[in-house]
């Protein structure tokens, strides 16, 4: 499972509407759900919350955890379970807060999200709102939380990007396609990189005794600023 993978599983309930104690197993919601969730919950489903999660009766609804845990692909947990998950399970860490990667968890008290990009969340955010797409404010949550089992074989970016300091071009969003060993025309001006993908500047170009490119040894990278 891909970090892009959790991202999409997200998008995917984007519009659905908010119900506490709701899972993805629990669609399309029904009245008798919606009063079993009520007498389980009676603090929270007062008189005005029921009637507001009513409206979600006949359609698709959802709770945070119930979110987080669908785009993970992992059985269904509460928000307070899932801050656990770094301590119990060797999978999960704790990172930066203010260096988020897509597929990451967000987590406060009482609420978990999913990361959509360095910017934006995707969250089951409360009866007003269903599932939103937000701004990710770091300040707003206690926790970041990473799978670390999570393959990035997926390119946000189609064109330059910068990893390490060096330069390197993806063509594709899809894993493998980026210029690697190669010379590569791009914009009408040919570029040379080196097998790792990482584009090279200069160095001492070595040939056969035809004249054809061989390598280069002694490379220079060309530094990103």
């Amino acid at each position: 499972m891909t970090r892009q993978d959790v991202v999409e599983r997200a998008q995917s309930l984007l519009g659905w509407y908010y119900v506490y104690g709701a899972k993805y197993a629990n669609n399309p919601i029904t009245l008798n759900l919606i009063n079993r969730l009520r007498a389980q919950n009676s603090q929270v489903y007062t008189d005005s919350y029921y009637n507001k999660t009513l409206k979600a009766v006949g359609h698709n609804g959802i709770d945070c955890s119930g979110l987080v845990c669908y785009a993970m692909n992992i059985p269904d947990i509460g928000s307070w379970y899932i801050s656990d998950l770094p301590r119990i399970d060797i999978e999960y860490c704790l990172v930066d807060k203010t260096k988020p990667e897509p597929g990451d968890i967000a987590w406060r008290s009482g609420h978990v999200a999913i990361i959509e990009n360095a910017t934006t969340i995707i969250e089951a955010k409360g009866v007003d709102y269903g599932v939103i797409r937000s701004p990710y404010n770091p300040n707003s949550f206690t926790e970041l939380i990473r799978r670390t089992t999570l393959l990035s074989n997926y390119y946000e970016n189609i064109g330059w990007n910068i990893t390490d300091g060096k330069w390197w071009y993806a063509y594709g969003h899809n894993k493998g396609e980026y210029y690697h060993g190669c010379f590569a025309t791009i914009n009408g001006k040919m570029y040379l990189f080196d097998e790792n993908g990482y584009l090279i500047s200069g160095g001492d170009y070595i040939t056969d005794s035809d004249g054809a490119f061989l390598r280069v040894d002694n490379i220079v990278y060309m530094e990103a600023k």
